[in-house]
């Protein structure tokens, strides 16, 4: 059996992925093998993003805990995570969770024993180049041509190239393995990026330019990371043009890691567009990475959605532009996708919980102001359902509401309640005791973030299930 065989069934089986499992177990150890420094520089990374104990414990290990969510992000950023799912055409959420599995997994697979082989196995570069064939077959023209002493641009040559180097590359990096801890390697794999590997034009490991700016109402503090300092000079004489240089305050790194930020050059006439518009970005917060721009902060909804307007106007095409509305959706579907998945992996003797754990991951996304079972989440509470009358009769679940504290403390409560009563309900007609669940609200009384931010607020507007024995 092939190195891989049995974690790709896994991962296919208990994420649903099917066939797709085998290419994201491929861009899983594009991601660990194509980082600069190889296995030492992705350990680097990790250790950076704080997780250094934790990928430590992988070297060796068959079934180390998987990455939650918040730390693939904190280690590797959206951006390469939606990357990914654009290249395997998979919901975002799914790959990061389900690469997040696979992370600790592929490693302990390349280290036995808990260390890394002098030189590759060979079904690693044959996995490797199997990927590197279905790109080329993919990408080779359908009648023969003529060759040519230099590949022109686009054709499939440098793609091979590019892989071979990456393969033959890695298997120094990880003769270094025994050490992770130790200085990097003076050869790097991104003189070969892994993205050739997949036929992108961009190495793996390069980071999107980001640009925050946020106004306090008094000044207007802006950060980020972009490619040279002509793109940061660029960026902070719009803002100075714009809000005047006294009312700024921050600055911009200079990172040859990042790419390009597209939206430099065209910032001043964005943001003059906003003020010739009379739109006031007092408490807006406007975060740029890549091609995506996100609004956000503690102005009012209706101004977010006129800034991101405006903004798309001034851009033009080209550009992913929303406030932290237009996630919402999203945000809602690739949590309760997981959770759905999760619930079909229980097993027969699973603890309650187990199952409030899952539960708690669920977003249940009413409408303002109402308390109406949302459509969209009513399978997944049929779901759910079938699992709470699985509990033993001993076991009793509090359903809890909770809102944010915009408007009145007692009508919050109020609606607290009729949601959690909602929810009762509703599994209660789907077969579960009544006796065996409660509701209970509590308004804005028990925050679990900031209601500062509207992501605050969207968090801190939830339902939760607790054990009560």
């Amino acid at each position: 059996m092939a190195l891989f065989d049995s974690l790709i069934d896994d991962i296919a089986s208990r994420f649903g992925l099917g066939p797709t499992a085998t290419p994201l177990v491929r861009e899983t150890l594009k991601l660990i093998l194509g980082s600069p420094d190889g296995l030492n520089g992705f350990i680097g990374r990790l250790t950076a993003a704080g997780l250094g104990s934790v990928v430590q414990s992988w070297l060796g290990a068959t079934d180390a805990a998987p990455l939650s969510t918040q730390q693939m992000e904190t280690a590797f950023g959206p951006s390469l995570l939606s990357g990914i799912a654009d290249r395997l055409s998979l919901n975002s959420s799914i790959v990061t969770t389900a690469i997040g599995y696979a992370l600790p997994r592929v490693i302990g697979l390349l280290t036995p024993g808990g260390v890394a082989p002098s030189v590759l196995p060979a079904d690693v570069t044959n996995f490797l180049q199997s990927g590197v064939e279905a790109a080329t077959a993919a990408l080779a023209p359908a009648a023969s041509t003529p060759s040519a002493p230099e590949a022109p641009r686009g054709s499939v040559f440098p793609l091979i190239l590019g892989a071979a180097a990456l393969i033959g590359g890695v298997s120094y990096f990880l003769a270094q393995g025994e050490k992770p801890a130790g200085p990097a390697p003076t050869a790097t794999v991104a003189e070969a990026p892994a993205a050739a590997v997949s036929g992108a034009t961009a190495p793996v490991q390069a980071l999107p330019a980001q640009l925050s700016i946020a106004d306090d109402g008094r000044h207007i503090v802006y950060s980020g990371a972009v490619h040279d300092a002509a793109a940061r000079t660029t960026i902070i004489d719009a803002l100075k043009a714009v809000f005047g240089a006294k009312r700024l305050q921050g600055d911009i790194a200079v990172d040859a890691n990042r790419g390009p930020a597209p939206w430099a050059d065209s910032l001043r006439k964005a943001l003059e567009g906003l003020k010739a518009l009379g739109i006031r970005t007092a408490g807006a917060q406007l975060f740029f990475e890549g091609p995506a721009i996100t609004v956000g902060g503690t102005s009012p909804d209706e101004t977010q959605t006129k800034i991101s307007g405006a903004l798309r106007n001034a851009l033009g095409g080209g550009f992913s532009i929303g406030g932290f509305a237009d996630k919402i959706a999203d945000t809602v579907s690739g949590a309760n996708a997981k959770v759905a998945l999760a619930l079909g992996a229980l097993k027969s003797d699973f603890k309650a919980e187990e199952l409030v754990d899952l539960l708690n991951k669920a977003i249940i996304n009413f409408h303002t102001a109402e308390s109406a079972v949302p459509k969209d989440t009513e399978a997944l509470l049929k779901s759910a359902a079938e699992w709470i009358k699985k509990l033993p009769a001993d076991i009793k679940l509090e359903i809890s509401g909770h809102t944010d504290n915009v408007g009145d403390a007692h009508a919050n409560q109020a609606l607290s309640q009729r949601r959690a009563d909602s929810i009762r309900s509703f599994l209660a007609s789907a077969g579960v005791k009544r006796t065996a669940i409660q509701a209970k609200g509590y308004g804005d009384t028990k925050p679990v973030a900031s209601n500062d931010t509207p992501e605050g607020r969207f968090q801190n507007r939830r339902i939760e299930y607790h054990v009560v024995k």
